[in-house]
């Protein structure tokens, strides 16, 4: 994740990988998907 604020960053962020693809979710799967993908983190974090 970058910054984007309009600053001199920190040395560090120029060693930083720089993604390749961002992904994007279309708006209708998110709609569809969120229950699933929030039942599925809940029980992964209350391990």
């Amino acid at each position: 994740m970058y910054p984007v604020i309009d600053m001199p960053l920190p040395e560090v962020y120029s060693v930083m990988p720089k993604p390749q693809k961002s992904l994007q979710f279309d708006a209708d799967v998110v709609a569809k998907e969120r229950q699933t993908w929030t039942r599925n983190w809940q029980s992964a974090v209350s391990r």
